[in-house]
Order: C-alpha cells, then structure tokens, then sequence
C-alpha cells in the first residue's frame, strides 16, 4: 500500500474511533408534576446514557429519560453539579421550590449554582 493510502486509512480508522460512543453522548431525566417540569438530571461524560437511563428510572412522578437531549435551560432556578470533573458528572436543574434544590445539593456534596 502506498503511504498516502495507509494515510488515508488510519485517519479513517482514527476518526471512526474518536467519533464517539452513543452511550457517552449527555442525556437528561426530565420529572413533572402537577402539570409543569419541577427537576431535571443532566448526566454528562463516560456512561451517560446507561448510568442516567438507570437512575431516571428510579425516579418519582412522571419522569422522561431523553438520550442525547439536555435539560432545558428555560425557567431554571438553581442547578446543583455533583461529582464536576469525573468521567460521569450530574447536574440537577431545578425549576420550583428552591430551598429544596439547595437542601438536596448540600446533602449531595454538590456545588449549587444560580442563574
């Protein structure tokens, strides 16, 4: 094979590789109650898709596990980043009652954040 033709080849191989793994793509759990969206878990990182498709699964009320999707970023009033910098990170994106979402962040060991 000529060398412009491995080249070639190994950069395909390369790119297919890197392209990225579906389960690593971010997903999001989305929970409702009383009509309107009241939390959302953002998983991020190495796992995404299978560690938050477990994890929406045990949630209460109608909940919405949306691969690949994130939460939305209308009407959050707080969000909580647990375990920031490691191969899975969750955010929880809090729409209503933000003394719970505080109370939850601070039990979780999370840093709180508001818009």
């Amino acid at each position: 094979m000529k060398p412009l033709a491995m080249a070639v080849v190994l950069a395909a191989v390369g790119c297919h590789r890197g392209g990225g793994n579906a389960a690593d793509l971010p997903s999001s759990c989305l929970i409702e109650h009383d009509g309107g969206v009241t939390q959302c878990f953002d998983d991020i990182g190495s796992g995404a898709k299978s560690e938050g498709e477990k994890a929406c699964g045990t949630m209460h009320g109608v909940h919405t596990f949306r691969a690949g999707t994130a939460c939305p970023t209308d009407g959050v009033i707080a969000s909580c980043t647990k375990a920031s910098g490691t191969e899975l990170e969750r955010v929880e994106r809090c729409y209503r009652d933000e003394a719970a979402c505080t109370a939850r962040c601070a039990k979780g060991n999370g840093v709180l954040n508001k818009p």
